[in-house]
C-alpha cells in the first residue's frame, strides 16, 4: 500500500508541513502546546484529552470485540493492578490470533487508552490480530522502571494466557508511539536478556531513543515542533527518580552497546519531527548488528500522527501501511 510522502531509509521532510499537518501545528501553538513543559502532570493530561481528541476519527473503526479488562502484575516494583483493552477482529475463527501488544504515547505522564483506541482498531483488523493495550502507570507516581516492567509484565501475561485467550504465543509482537515506542522497545532488551517471553517483531512509530549529539532535525524542529525539546527534557525529570542514570539504554536505547539479538524492527517518524533523525541513527545501529529493520519516514508531517488520525490524511494511510505491514509479519 503506496503512501505519497512516505520515504524508505532516508529522514527528510518537505519544504512545508501538509496543509492539514500545519493545521493541526497551528493549533498546538495556539493551545500553549509549547508550554506544556512549564506545566504540571495533571494539566498536562487534560491537555492530552482536550487537544488531541478533537483530532480522532470521527467513527471509531469497526472490530469483531473490545473488551476492558485488569491484569494483576508482579515485578521489582510489588503488586499492581493494571488496565488491559483487548481487540478482536471480526470474523475470527478458531484458530489462535497472532497477537500486538501496543504501548501508548503520553510522555510517560499523559496519555491513556483512549489516545490510541482508532489506531489500535486499525491494526487488529488490518493485521486480522488480537491487540492488546496496556494501561502502564504513569509518572511522576510511578518513575522508572516501574513502567517499564508493567510493559514487560503485560507482555508476559498475553505469553502465559495464550490458551484462554485464544492466541498464538508463537506470533507476539510490541509496539509504540513516542514514549510508548522508547517502553516497546526497552521492554524488548529485558525479553533478551531475560530470555522470554518470545518474540517476533518490534514496531516503533516516533520513538524517544536518546541522543547521540545534536541532530539536524532537532535542530530545525526541537523548539517550534510538538514534542518540544523542552517538554523532553520535562518528561525525563518526571519520569526518572532522584539519581537514576539518564544515559541507561532502557532510558535511551540508541546508547545500548549491543543490539545483537533484539526482534526485528519497523520504524516509523515523521519529516517535521526533532527526533526524526535519531529515530534513523536508531534503525542504521538496528539494521548494523544484524537486526532486520525497516524505516520510514513521513516527510510532510509532525510526531504523534497516530493520534491525529482524524486530523491528517497521511496519518490514516500510515496506519494502514503498518497494518499491513504487520499482516506480513504474522502471516496472515
Amino acid at each position: 500500500m503506496p503512501i505519497p510522502d512516505l520515504s524508505h531509509w532516508q529522514a527528510r521532510n518537505t519544504p512545508a508541513p501538509a496543509p492539514d499537518s500545519q493545521k493541526v501545528q497551528d493549533h498546538l501553538v495556539a493551545a500553549e502546546g509549547a508550554s506544556l513543559g512549564d506545566k504540571s502532570p495533571e494539566f498536562a493530561r487534560r491537555w492530552f484529552q482536550d487537544h488531541f481528541g478533537r483530532f480522532d476519527m470521527a467513527e471509531k473503526p469497526p472490530v469483531g470485540q473490545v473488551e476492558d479488562t485488569v491484569i494483576t502484575v508482579r515485578h521489582s516494583g510489588g503488586e499492581a493492578e493494571l488496565g488491559m483493552r483487548l481487540y478482536r477482529p471480526k470474523g475470527a475463527g478458531a484458530e489462535p490470533l497472532p497477537a500486538y501488544l501496543h504501548c501508548h504515547a503520553g510522555a510517560y505522564v499523559a496519555g491513556d487508552l483512549d489516545l490510541l483506541d482508532s489506531f489500535c482498531r486499525i491494526m487488529c483488523e488490518g493485521a486480522r490480530c488480537l491487540v492488546a493495550a496496556v494501561d502502564y502507570r504513569r509518572a511522576p507516581e510511578a518513575k522508572f522502571p516501574l513502567p517499564l516492567e508493567d510493559c514487560y509484565s503485560a507482555l508476559t501475561w498475553l505469553a502465559d494466557n495464550a490458551a484462554t485467550l485464544g492466541i498464538d504465543p508463537a506470533r507476539l509482537a510490541i509496539g509504540g508511539d513516542s514514549s510508548g515506542g522508547t517502553l516497546a522497545t526497552a521492554t524488548c532488551q529485558l525479553v533478551r536478556d531475560r530470555g522470554a517471553p518470545d518474540l517476533c517483531h518490534q514496531l516503533l512509530w516516533y520513538p524517544g531513543v536518546g541522543s547521540l549529539g545534536p541532530t539536524e532535525s532537532e535542530t530545525a524542529f526541537g523548539a517550534d515542533y510538538f514534542p518540544q525539546t523542552k517538554l523532553g527534557k520535562w518528561s525525563m525529570m518526571n519520569y526518572l527518580p532522584a539519581g537514576a542514570d539518564p544515559t541507561n539504554p532502557l532510558v535511551q536505547p540508541i546508547l545500548l552497546d549491543d543490539m545483537a539479538g533484539l526482534p526485528p524492527a519497523f520504524i516509523m517518524t515523521a519529516g517535521f519531527d526533532g527526533r526524526r533523525d535519531a529515530n534513523l541513527q536508531y534503525a542504521e545501529r538496528l539494521r548494523d548488528a544484524g537486526v532486520p529493520t525497516e524505516f520510514y519516514c513521513l516527510d510532510s508531517t509532525l510526531h504523534g500522527f497516530l493520534f491525529l488520525l482524524g486530523g491528517i490524511s497521511v496519518a490514516r494511510q500510515a496506519a494502514d501501511f503498518s497494518a499491513a505491514y504487520l499482516a506480513k509479519v504474522f502471516g496472515t
